[in-house]
């Protein structure tokens, strides 16, 4: 296949994921927007106070997510959904645009030999198109967190940036802020103005940074309070403790967290294979008692919180390394749900970006490996019973470990 040929088949392989998903959110259900559009209509109706005792499902947010985006419920929720869909479609297509200018020289490139960049860089959402698509079917919020994610950091580090002094130095850390109260995994990254320098000759954005992370937070935490006051804002928080300390360790085959693998096939207790109606699978034996998995579980945790803070305070920001940081947040997680992986994006992006400039047979098939074992584990491909045993094995995390597998950049 020529250059061009490629790059083109990756923009419209790329384009058809995203429209794929899209209708995916419309024709299976979008699941999980439904529990936010639901908070979201609670809230315009004077009923903020319901949000964690009334829900299709759980609601397992921040308060402040359901008061910032209630707008979303004035509009129908075809429309309010569609919106959502097109919002993470452009989300998705711009983060694979910045992650091109970061990794074409620096974004000092031309525009033909970045346009050239962003076709090649399209491949990176073919590899992750399973948790993509997932985030689209239920139409969750990861694709938008990541983008939360990837804004403040790119551009803290000079790596595809516009000049300081911007709105976006401000405006790019407080959406991080308002994203770490709502999903908790980011929150690492709000360490980044402490503890690192910006990039060479940008270093009044530290103050502008700690500033607007600072803003977002306050945001998030402090916003139910506009229609419910103060006391009703303190009482939504042990709520939503009580609403994540209830969802407890989910150890259906869905969970791919390295401890939910590990109770499926050393805890001795069998493993629920929700897509098969809940069935009931023995896949081990009982070598490890559960304090012993909850013990290599937290030193797993442990282990990646500590590379992602040797990332925060390292001051080599390459794109590599900046990716990785990114894609290591989901891991520390007793609870990873298939979507999460999209936080590899950049990082998949970056992989298949240096296998095109290569042009390695081992790194391509290094990348098929990658995409095999993300996108064609599923019960489509696998079968009943040996789809059931690789999802309860955590596939697509394996996976996931070895798309993160370091190489220069």
């Amino acid at each position: 296949m020529s250059r061009s040929a490629f790059r083109i088949a990756g923009l419209v392989s790329s384009a058809a994921i995203v429209i794929l998903g899209s209708v995916w959110a419309f024709t299976r259900g979008g699941a999980d927007f439904r529990v936010f559009y639901h908070a979201w209509q609670l809230v315009l109706a004077g009923h903020g106070a319901d949000i964690y005792r009334d829900s299709p499902d759980r609601f397992l947010y921040a308060p402040g997510f359901a008061w910032l985006f209630a707008p979303l419920g004035l509009l129908p929720p075809g429309l309010s959904l569609g919106l959502w869909c097109a919002a993470k479609a452009a989300a998705v297509f711009w983060i694979l645009f910045r992650s091109a200018k970061a990794l074409c020289s620096g974004g000092r490139s031309n525009s033909e030999s970045l346009v050239d960049a962003i076709g090649v860089c399209s491949w990176g959402l073919i590899l992750l198109a399973r948790p993509v698509l997932i985030d689209f079917e239920y139409g969750q919020v990861n694709l938008f967190v990541l983008a939360a994610c990837v804004w403040p950091v790119f551009r803290y580090f000079g790596l595809g940036s516009a000049s300081q002094g911007k709105p976006g130095d401000f405006l790019s850390w407080m959406v991080l802020g308002i994203a770490a109260i709502g999903k908790l995994f980011p929150l690492p990254l709000l360490l980044i103005p402490f503890f690192a320098a910006p990039a060479p000759g940008i270093a009044t954005r530290r103050w502008v940074s700690l500033a607007g992370a600072t803003a977002g937070v306050a945001l998030m935490l402090l916003a139910p309070a506009l229609t419910q006051g103060w006391d009703g804002l303190v009482s939504l928080y042990p709520q939503w403790s009580a609403a994540l300390v209830s969802r407890g360790l989910p150890l259906e085959s869905h969970n791919q967290s390295f401890v939910a693998v590990l109770h499926h096939f050393l805890s001795g207790e069998p493993t629920e294979i929700i897509a098969q109606h809940r069935r009931q699978m023995l896949l081990g034996r009982a070598l490890l008692s559960l304090e012993q998995i909850q013990f290599i579980a937290a030193a797993w945790g442990a282990a990646f919180m500590g590379m992602i803070l040797s990332l925060i305070l390292n001051p080599r920001a390459s794109f590599r390394r900046l990716a990785l940081m990114i894609a290591f947040l989901v891991l520390p997680s007793h609870l990873v749900w298939k979507p999460y992986f999209s936080f590899g994006l950049p990082m998949a992006v970056a992989a298949v970006y240096i296998a095109a400039k290569k042009n390695s047979p081992a790194r391509w098939a290094w990348l098929f490996a990658v995409f095999a074992l993300m996108n064609l584990s599923g019960f489509d491909f696998l079968g009943k019973d040996f789809g059931a045993v690789m999802e309860s094995a955590g596939l697509m995390l394996w996976a996931y470990l070895l798309l993160t597998v370091p190489f220069k950049c």
